[in-house]
């Protein structure tokens, strides 16, 4: 059993050498955390040299909240991508490299398989979770914790109450009125347990696809595109990054979609395992 754990960790060990040093990774990594630190930088200037009274607070400036800045809207197309650039296909780059035998000589199918879905989920997970936190730590540094300015569009000069039309169509209300920093943080750990979760399944599914590779990676954005265009069409809102931005007021938003979302993508993990352990073995040879 000792040794069986052994080579497990030296599997998973391999992996993680693997993504420390991939290009996708560390391109992935770094457009996030531009993008994060322009998002802070953009909102310092927009602030610098207002009256008290239009300051606006750190939470309603975090780049996870809806409307906060332009860059929104872009990441709400960019992120399918960066879900799953940084390592999500990498059983094919295996597998055309031509060390997938050399690797299943060493460890076997389940030991590959999951040390390497392991380090998908974290490679997400850090793409995602660190560049997000880092603006959520710099705007409670350089803004205030509360602010007579309840506008909100931070780059509108609309001074609605947020307790009368657009609280109609958030999510948790309650959280947001008591706890706006905790609400903040939670929508930020659903989009980074989402994003997880899509980077897993399309590992998977580079068992199924493993002659595409650019058609593997695009899969989440046309099939986002796709949920973007049709929600216009269906009575309960269907586009996934309008429950995973805090504070957004899209219409037709219900609670349960948000375990419809994380349902059907753990279920599809569920499923696709043995298919994946299955492919894996036949090219172990056994």
């Amino acid at each position: 059993a000792l040794f069986k754990k052994g080579i497990h960790v030296m599997a998973l060990q391999a992996q993680m050498k693997l993504l420390r040093v991939r290009k996708e990774f560390l391109i992935s990594f770094f457009c996030m955390l531009v993008i994060s630190i322009a998002s802070f930088s953009i909102n310092c200037v927009q602030q610098y040299g207002l009256d008290v009274t239009q300051y606006l607070s750190a939470d309603k400036l975090f780049i996870g909240r809806a409307y906060s800045n332009d860059f929104f809207t872009f990441l709400q197309f960019l992120l399918p991508l960066l879900f799953v650039l940084p390592f999500a296909d990498s059983y094919i780059t295996d597998r055309r490299h031509y060390i997938l035998p050399a690797i299943l000589s060493r460890a076997s199918a389940k030991q590959y398989y999951f040390s390497k879905l392991s380090c998908v989920g974290l490679s997400t997970g850090t793409v995602v979770f660190l560049p997000f936190l880092l603006n959520f730590l710099l705007g409670l540094i350089a803004f205030p914790m509360t602010s007579t300015n309840y506008s909100h569009f931070s780059l509108s000069a609309d001074q609605s109450p947020y307790y009368t039309s657009y609280m109609k169509e958030i999510l948790f209300p309650g959280l947001f009125v008591d706890h706006p920093y905790l609400y903040n943080f939670i929508f930020l750990l659903l989009l980074t347990v989402f994003g997880m979760l899509c980077a897993v399944v399309t590992y998977q599914l580079s068992f199924l696809i493993v002659k595409n590779r650019i058609v593997l990676l695009c899969l989440p954005f046309l099939l986002n595109n796709f949920l973007i265009l049709f929600a216009q069409y269906t009575p309960v809102d269907i586009s996934p990054f309008d429950y995973l931005f805090s504070f957004n007021n899209a219409p037709h938003k219900q609670p349960f979609m948000l375990a419809v979302f994380f349902g059907v993508l753990i279920l599809a993990v569920v499923c696709l395992t043995p298919v994946c352990l299955k492919k894996l073995r036949e090219i172990e040879g056994k």
